[in-house]
Formats: structure tokens, sequence, C-alpha cells
């Protein structure tokens, strides 16, 4: 895996693994300068439990931000955190499907859009969401794992959410993933590491590559070349900047049959070369 994981913990045993489809949270302890990036793959809420962590997401946006505050990772960005000062950071997993109050999906929240408002990218910690933390993360502390317990947990704090804010605020918060489109979004952000070409992808999909690629066009806003060859620059990039494979392996990897041609790729959308973009991850962890 590229990115290093944002998540501090500790081995489990095989049958104990964690998916990307389960609802989970879990604790990531920041020292002062420590980044920490990952490519999110479902919806996850970051909380600042103490300290202070400045957030940089690829897609564009910048917040710092301080204790008793949570953004929205999306599905399919890539996500920065740097912590400003020592920190601690709450990250919980959300499927989009799961229930944000009774009786109404995720996608319910979609009612109460106003197009003339912003985005919020961020909502602070209000006095119930407060109370819940404080009985949550100690038990995270403590190793409190079972899946069971977690998707509870995950229930309690969508619920505590749907009481006891604006829905209005809600809707503006959660935006990005809403919509009647999202299982289409999902199925693009969850799989484009999986494949190298657009008719891989509409095959996978079941669909003729045309009616992929209009469809692909009208709720993704580019074409599948495009983001199937930024998500792969983006991939080099983190492979090259967070790890100390070799530059031939890192070559091979991602299917090029030359030093140059690799090089030239490189340039083109990352604008610079192989060799360069490695010195950045070596400077970065000389720094931490």
């Amino acid at each position: 895996m590229p990115f290093k994981s944002v998540y501090n913990e500790p081995e489990e045993k095989p049958s104990r693994q964690k998916t990307d489809q389960e609802p989970v949270a879990e604790l990531a302890d920041m020292a002062p300068g420590a980044v920490y990036d990952r490519r999110h793959i479902y919806p996850e809420l970051l909380f600042v439990i103490c300290g202070r962590v400045r957030f940089l997401w690829l897609a564009g946006g910048e917040q710092e931000l301080g204790a008793g505050n949570f953004v929205l990772a999306l599905p399919g960005d890539f996500l920065s955190m740097t912590a400003v000062r020592e920190a601690t950071v709450m990250i919980c997993r959300l499927k989009t499907e799961e229930q944000i109050y009774d009786g109404v999906g995720l996608s319910g929240l979609a009612y109460f859009l106003d197009e003339s408002r912003r985005r919020r990218f961020y909502l602070p910690v209000n006095e119930e969401m407060g109370i819940f933390l404080d009985g949550f993360v100690p038990f995270l502390r403590r190793g409190f794992t079972a899946r069971s317990y977690h998707e509870a947990k995950v229930h309690e704090m969508l619920y505590i959410l749907s009481e006891s804010y604006n829905k209005t605020d809600l809707a503006s918060f959660f935006s990005p993933i809403l919509g009647p489109e999202i299982a289409f979004k999902n199925f693009v952000y969850s799989t484009l590491s999986k494949v190298g070409s657009v008719s891989e992808l509409a095959g996978i999909a079941n669909m003729s590559a045309t009616g992929f690629r209009n469809k692909f066009m009208r709720i993704m806003g580019q074409s599948p070349s495009a983001m199937i060859t930024s998500h792969k620059a983006e991939m080099i990039r983190n492979t090259l900047i967070y790890t100390d494979m070799p530059l031939k392996e890192v070559s091979e990897k991602y299917g090029f049959n030359s030093i140059y041609v690799f090089t030239r790729f490189c340039k083109k959308h990352l604008g610079q070369s192989p060799g360069s973009l490695r010195k950045v991850g070596r400077s970065r962890k000389a720094n931490q």
C-alpha cells in the first residue's frame, strides 16, 4: 500500500482484519509536525480530539482546526493531516447508506440542501457530540475493537448528529456525498485502483464503453480516461514519496516499459522527474 495509514493501530489476527466496508473508529496520535496521508475510499469523519491539525485535500481546500471540530474526508480524495502541535484525531469510517436519522438514509439530507449556501468544510463539536466523544474515546484507547461495538457507536454518533445539529447545516456539510448518483461515484472510487483502462472499468460496471463514458462524464464531470490518468499519477507520486521502492520497480509496478517513458509521464502529469519526487519524500521524512 503506497499510502501511509493515518491509523495508529496494533497488528491484528487475520480473522479480525478490518475491511474498507466496515464502519470503524480509531485514533491517530500525532507528534508536532507529524504528517499522515491517506486516500479515502469511503466517507470518513475526522474529529480533532486535542491539539491542532492542518487538513489539506488534494481535490482542493485547506483548513487548520483545533480541538472541538470535525471534517469530512470524501471518497476518492487524498487527505493530508499535519499536526501543528501534538494532537489526537479520531477517524470514523462511514458507509453512505448509514442511517443518519431514524428511517431516512444519508441521501435523505439532500432534501435540506440549499444551493445558495456554500459548503461547510467543518462543523464544531456541540455539547451533545462532546458528551459522546468523552464516553467513546477512552474505550478506543483501551483497545475496544469488536465490530458490533463499533457499529453500535457509529449508529449512536449519527443519531446524535441528526438530533442535535441543524439539518441544513448537516446537508451543507455532507453535500459532496449526497444525491441519487452516489452509488455510481462509490463504484468509481472503489474500483479505480484495480483497473488500467476505460474498457476494463466499463466491463466491471457491465456497461458498453460508450454508455459508461457518457454516464461517467455526466456524473463525475470529467472523462474516465482523465480520471484514471490522474489517479495513476497520484498513486505514483505517493509511492515515490512514501516508500523506498527502487525507481525501476515503481516503473514496472505501474505498467511502464522503460524508465524513459516513466520519467516522461511523471514530468507531464506530476511536474517533476521520479528522482525529484523521491527527494521530496526523503526531505519530508528527515523533517518529521
